[in-house]
């Protein structure tokens, strides 16, 4: 069995998933020298981590919309 890519699809759900998550940075840009400025403990991540992870969370979130969204499961279809 051959899984063919719907990339318009793939690439809708790329944009919306990253869109939000840039969305969100845009609204939370000035909130790293709040954290800076935390008492943290020592095994805190630095602040420069946070962008890195989220743009990797909200790529693969896109993916994840993109599998369920081209799913052809019997659950899916009872909706």
């Amino acid at each position: 069995m051959v899984l063919k890519i719907q990339w318009k699809v793939l690439l809708v759900s790329l944009l919306i998933s990253m869109g939000i998550g840039g969305i969100s940075a845009l609204v939370s840009k000035d909130s790293m020298p709040v954290y800076e400025g935390l008492v943290k403990p020592p095994l805190s991540p630095p602040g420069w981590l946070f962008g890195v992870v989220w743009g990797i969370l909200f790529f693969l979130m896109g993916i994840s919309a993109y599998i369920v969204y081209t799913s052809d499961s019997p659950e899916k279809a009872l909706h």
